[in-house]
C-alpha cells in the first residue's frame, strides 16, 4: 500500500487487459481511490479475412473485439444481422452493437453459460447458429449442437503474448518487489500468458500472488488461475469490469477495515 496526500493507504491494483481497454479500466479503479498499475498480458490480433456470410437464425457474438473485427471484416454485416435475433455476451459487446445500429438481447449472466441457458429457452433444435468470437475454443458449440442446433464458429481474432514485454516485465518486477497488493484478470489467458512470461520466476510470482489479493471475472477465468495453485480471492457476481471493481472495494474495505480508500 502506498499513502495518499491525505493520509489515506491506496492499494495498488495490478490490470492485466488488453492495450484497447487500458485507459477506461484504469480511470474506474482510480475513481475509487486505487493506485493502479496497468500491463497488457495480451494482444488482440485480426485474423485472415471471413469471406462468406450469409445470416443465421441467431448470431452470437461473444466480445467487444468480436464485433469490432465482424464489421471490418464482413461485408453488409448490419443488413445480414437484421434478418435474424442477435445476442451479446455482456453489456459492452451489447453497446459496441448498438452504435453500430443493431438492438442485441442479454443473457442473464454475462457468460458462455448464460448464454447456453438463453438459448435453452428458445426453439433453437434445427436451427442456425454462429458465434463469433476468438480462436480459442469454448463450450458453446459443443453445448448447442447437444441441443439439436446447427453451429457454426466464426473465429476473427487471436488472443496472444504481446510482442512488446516491457510492461509485462515490470509488473512481473514490481510484485517480486512487494509493490503490487491486487492482480486481477478478467480472462484466462491474461493469467497463463503473465506466469509464462515470468519463466523462471513463475513459483516466486505464483506464491507472491497467493500472499497478496488475486481478483477474477468468471468461473472459467477462476478455474484456470486456481489451477495453477493460485487462490482467487474475490469474484464479482456480474462478469463485467465495473462489477469488479465494486466488488473489490468492499472486499478490501471488509478485509482491512482500518484502511481507507
Amino acid at each position: 500500500m502506498s499513502l495518499d496526500c491525505m493520509g489515506c493507504f491506496m492499494y495498488r491494483v495490478a490490470i492485466t487487459r488488453p492495450a484497447e481497454l487500458l485507459d477506461r479500466s484504469v480511470e474506474m479503479l482510480k475513481k475509487e481511490g486505487f493506485e493502479v498499475f496497468a500491463a497488457p498480458t495480451i494482444e488482440i490480433r485480426k485474423i485472415k479475412p471471413f469471406m462468406a456470410f450469409s445470416g443465421s437464425d441467431y448470431s452470437v457474438f461473444a466480445s467487444i473485439n468480436s464485433v469490432k473485427f465482424g464489421f471490418e471484416m464482413i461485408k453488409d454485416l448490419h443488413a445480414i444481422l437484421a434478418k435474424g435475433t442477435v445476442i451479446a455476451i455482456g453489456p459492452m459487446t451489447a453497446q459496441s452493437l448498438e452504435d453500430r445500429g443493431i438492438d442485441p438481447i442479454l443473457p442473464e449472466e454475462y457468460s458462455s453459460r448464460g448464454i447456453i441457458k438463453l438459448l435453452s429457452r428458445m426453439e433453437i433444435d434445427g436451427k442456425k447458429i454462429v458465434i463469433f468470437h476468438s480462436s480459442k475454443k469454448g463450450v458453446l458449440k459443443g453445448d448447442l449442437q447437444k441441443m439439436g442446433a446447427l453451429v457454426e464458429d466464426v473465429p476473427l481474432y487471436t488472443i496472444g503474448i504481446p510482442r512488446n514485454l516491457e510492461g509485462v516485465r515490470r509488473l512481473i518486477e514490481k510484485g517480486l518487489n512487494g509493490e503490487i497488493d491486487v492482480f486481477t484478470f478478467t480472462c484466462s489467458s491474461s493469467f497463463e500468458n503473465l506466469i509464462q512470461i515470468a519463466g523462471a520466476r513463475r513459483r516466486d510470482l505464483i506464491d507472491l500472488m497467493n500472499s497478496r489479493v488475486v481478483a477474477s471475472i468468471g468461473e472459467r477465468t477462476k478455474r484456470t488461475i486456481e489451477a495453477h495453485g493460485v487462490e482467487v480471492k474475490t469474484m464479482p457476481g456480474t462478469f463485467t469490469f465495473e462489477s469488479m471493481v465494486v466488488e473489490l472495494k468492499r472486499y478490501m474495505g471488509e478485509r482491512f477495515p482500518d484502511d481507507r480508500i
